[in-house]
């Protein structure tokens, strides 16, 4: 499912009910699902979004 519209929240408690590790990824979020000898899959907050870089770490200077 790639979208929850009002009901999500409705449907994440059921799905809670049989599947507990259930969880709701918000837009940016990723989740990473690796082959099962390497572990659980794992949800990735704002996965999906390229950190800012500050004008100090991008060489920038601030004064004039």
């Amino acid at each position: 499912m790639s979208h929850l519209a009002t009901f999500g929240a409705e449907l994440a408690r059921e799905a809670r009910e049989v599947f507990p590790a259930t969880v709701v990824p918000k837009d940016f979020d990723v989740i990473e699902v690796p082959f099962a000898e390497r572990g659980e899959p794992e949800l990735i907050r704002r996965g999906a979004r390229p950190e800012k870089v500050s004008d100090t770490a991008a060489g920038v200077d601030a004064a004039p």
